[in-house]
């Protein structure tokens, strides 16, 4: 009798007697032995169905990035179920925040996001559009988390090109073709006649060739607005990381395009860069320290997705358009720098560096420490010296001898604002338990910056002064702590936020005359008429605080089929610019006082040009409720089905004729957390994984989506 098991020495017993109808019982000590066995490799690969997702999250791998036409995150982020046009589930991105390895970019004046990482260096990217642990906060709609590459082994690297060949992307014809009506219509038989005309004196008598030429002459547009079909567009993203040894890993890349617009524009390119990277330093097994960042940027006469566009600035940004010709019948088709309501090509810049520190104080636990300074930069003004200093738009514009065409134009306009934020995080995980993961952290966050707009033109033969001037030094942090359970049957992710800010300024007591112009209002100067600003009384702001429970449930019905259930409160700090805006008018020539809102002239608060700051603004809340089911179809097929409830409310809203109805002369208009919507929608997404070259997805959104 043989008798032997893996890791033991094979013993063999001779001469056994076995009886018929009777059993032999034989003891045998079985010696252990050392086995040696060639090097196992598994592949691993991500489950069809997490049964510990609690909530919807969806996750784009840098292979999938790498294999498919997206080539930038703004493209991956809306491919993925219930992102369409930057709204997430029917919320716009303001409700948003991206983040690169768990630090945010989101500079808070505009609440605009920064995304323009290379995609070479991504190694995934997350999507949460549902309800989200308590570690993540300041958005409602969603979290992107973009993680970078790292590698333990080796140097690894790419380089990619791509270019766009000239040619003309729009509809129609070339936008300055001579078969156009500018060029085709007014010919010699169109200027015959004028000449001829007695009415007409402006060109009567003046032979007509001389005109047709003059006007020829005119339209013939410089080389810049001409030749935007003849410019072809240019990217180059190169990356390289890797471990220079077993302590030291690095990440390097960088990106520049010389991005050019399908349509005629102010400026011959639209140029974009990012550089972004790290080092990584193993001080000891337990403890390993990151220095990281990004500088990146643009500019561009193209409109951008940015926040400054939208009513999170002004009103007036919905009128102004960007430096760019989009149809042959403009009327600054040959002049567009210094047309009435364009606004300047935009200069951005971001920069963020930071530090991490990652201790691991067991093999049970851990802690991140990171400290982060990220910078943002908008500059829309004349930077070109298009409009000379002593010439007004309005007043001084000067028109083609077709007068339909602007040939010259000089409207003062500029943009120029930067927030700076210093940033400590802290988070602590630790198992606790097999069944409990406890997780807590804390974030503390520092702001400085400053937001200038001005607008000057003359109505009327007087000079009209449109302005929103503010700096602030406000500050905001956070408390969190979750654990998650664990069971076989049921996974529950249990937490709470506590989120606080403050505006750390002293504001106008009386909210209604903030600049004390009126006789009756304390602090107005009893010897200034009506309309002259005082020394206004001033009270400090108060801090805002919020609490937030968050629940998720995950339950296995089988190996192949996951019910998830999520409720939780969601609170988010609407933009700096709806709580310090200061916009105001005045009429000085005097430019070193149109910018001061205390000046000894005639000033008042106005509505068009920015929010008048709100001191006693809050948090804007998202109570979210989701219930989904992801099933696997014979390891080939994912399905999701998920439906969800938003139920939004102190949603900042306009606060109208609260200034109009008590001083005739002070029009500006307020924010407050008065609004409310209610978005309900379903998605069905259906993935496959196919062992081979092919895979497939689709997608169905449908929501309904209320606000007021």
């Amino acid at each position: 009798v043989t008798i032997s098991m893996i890791g033991y020495r094979t013993v063999t017993k001779t001469d056994v007697l076995v009886n018929a109808d009777r059993t032999t019982t034989l003891d045998v000590m079985l010696e252990p032995v050392t086995l040696e066995a060639g090097e196992v490799v598994v592949t691993a690969q991500r489950p069809l169905i997490v049964k510990d997702l609690t909530a919807s999250e969806q996750v784009l791998t840098g292979q999938e990035l790498q294999k498919s036409w997206v080539r930038t995150v703004t493209e991956a982020v809306e491919t993925q179920a219930g992102v369409f046009q930057s709204y997430f589930r029917g919320s716009s991105q303001l409700q948003a925040v991206y983040m690169i390895d768990n630090l945010a970019t989101n500079s808070g004046l505009l609440s605009d996001n920064y995304s323009g990482f290379n995609t070479s260096t991504i190694q995934e990217i997350s999507v949460l559009t549902g309800g989200y642990n308590a570690e993540y906060g300041d958005a409602r709609s969603a979290v992107i988390n973009i993680v970078t590459k790292e590698a333990t082994s080796g140097v690894h690297g790419s380089v990619l090109t791509r270019m766009r060949p000239a040619g003309i992307y729009h509809f129609g014809r070339h936008i300055y073709s001579k078969e156009n009506y500018d060029y085709a219509f007014f010919d010699l038989d169109y200027w015959t006649a004028r000449s001829r005309d007695t009415i007409s004196t402006q060109f009567y008598g003046i032979p007509p060739e001389e005109l047709l030429a003059a006007w020829r002459s005119q339209i013939a547009p410089n080389d810049t607005l001409a030749n935007y079909d003849k410019r072809a567009e240019y990217e180059v993203e190169g990356t390289m990381f890797g471990a220079l040894s077993e302590d030291l890993s690095f990440l390097l890349s960088g990106r520049y395009k010389r991005g050019v617009g399908i349509f005629p524009q102010a400026i011959p390119y639209n140029p974009e860069f990012n550089i972004q990277g790290y080092v990584n330093y193993k001080i000891s097994p337990e403890f390993k320290v990151r220095l990281g960042g990004f500088w990146g940027g643009w500019e561009s006469a193209e409109f951008l997705g940015v926040n400054f566009n939208s009513l999170e600035s002004a009103q007036e940004s919905q009128w102004l358009a960007p430096m760019q010709i989009t149809q042959p019948y403009s009327s600054i088709k040959y002049a567009p720098m210094g047309a009435i309501y364009r606004q300047w090509p935009e200069l951005r810049r971001w920069e963020q560096y930071y530090i991490k520190v990652t201790h691991l104080l067991s093999p049970e636990s851990f802690y991140d420490l990171s400290l982060s300074y990220l910078h943002d930069q908008m500059d829309r003004s004349d930077r070109y010296n298009a409009v000379p200093v002593d010439s007004w738009s309005r007043r001084d514009d000067q028109m083609k001898i077709i007068n339909r065409f602007l040939d010259r134009g000089y409207f003062h306009t500029w943009d120029k604002n930067f927030s700076k934020l210093l940033q400590l995080k802290a988070d602590y995980t630790g198992q606790m338990t097999t069944h409990h993961q406890v997780k807590s952290g804390f974030t503390l966050k520092f702001y400085d910056f400053s937001y200038e707009h001005f607008m000057g033109v003359h109505e009327g033969g007087n000079r009209w002064n449109l302005l929103n001037v503010f700096t602030g030094h406000p500050y905001e942090g956070n408390l969190y702590v979750q654990d998650k359970i664990e069971f076989p049957g049921l996974i529950v992710n249990a937490g709470v936020r506590v989120d606080y800010f403050h505006q750390n300024r002293l504001a106008p007591k009386n909210l209604f005359d903030p600049l004390a112009f009126q006789p009756t209002t304390p602090g107005h100067d009893p010897s200034e008429p009506l309309g002259y600003p005082g020394t206004p009384e001033r009270e400090p702001s108060k801090p805002q605080i919020v609490v937030a429970p968050r629940l998720g449930i995950s339950h296995p019905i089988s190996d192949n089929a996951v019910l998830h259930f999520v409720y939780g409160h969601f609170y988010q700090r609407p933009s700096w610019t709806k709580m310090f805006g200061f916009p105001f008018v005045n009429y000085t020539t005097d430019m070193s006082k149109v910018l001061d809102p205390y000046a000894d002239q005639i000033t008042y608060m106005e509505e068009w040009q920015g929010w008048y700051g709100n001191p006693e603004m809050g948090f804007e809340r998202t109570i979210h409720y989701e219930l989904g089911i992801d099933y696997n179809l014979a390891d080939m097929v994912k399905l999701d089905i998920t439906g969800y409830y938003k139920d939004g409310s102190r949603e900042a809203n306009v606060i109208t004729g609260v200034y109009a109805a008590q001083y005739v002369a002070t029009k500006a208009l307020m924010m407050s957390n008065s609004g409310y919507s209610d978005i309900r929608g379903i998605e069905t997404k259906l993935d496959t994984r196919i062992g081979g070259p092919f895979n497939a997805g689709i997608s169905h959104d449908i929501l309904w989506s209320f606000a007021g």
